[in-house]
Parts: structure tokens; sequence; C-alpha cells
């Protein structure tokens, strides 16, 4: 069986496949948010500094890697 792995590259293709034609701005498909946006109707905020949402993607990242070891 040939696995997929959880690497950036990856994850930010599946991304622009998925929000091609529903963004704004098509140049966003595929990249990390830099722009702030807001979840109407409830209390959650999403991260708004691009650093920030470039660390958490990064930590999502190796989670998912230790993850798959782990089952390996």
């Amino acid at each position: 069986m040939n696995a997929v792995g959880f690497n950036r590259y990856t994850i930010l293709n599946l991304n622009a496949l998925l929000s091609d034609k529903l963004l704004t701005d098509p140049q966003a498909c595929g990249r990390l948010r830099t722009i702030a946006v807001g979840a109407g109707g409830t209390v959650y905020y999403p991260l708004e500094v691009p650093q920030l949402i470039n660390e958490c993607f990064q930590e999502v990242l190796e989670t998912a890697e230790d993850v798959a070891i782990g089952d390996a």
C-alpha cells in the first residue's frame, strides 16, 4: 500500500484542489491564510497573525507524523 505523507506540500496542494473557485482571491488557494477572518455566530476567534498560523500548521504536521510513525 502506498500512503500519502502528511507533509506541507501534500496538505497545501490538497487545500488548493478543494478551495479552487471558492475563495474571492484565487491566489489564496493552497496557501496558509495571511489575513484575518471571522467566524460569525460563534465565540471562536481564528488566529490572525500569519506567523502563529504557520507555527500551528507546523505543529499539526509534526503531530500527524508522530501518529503515523506510531502506527507503523
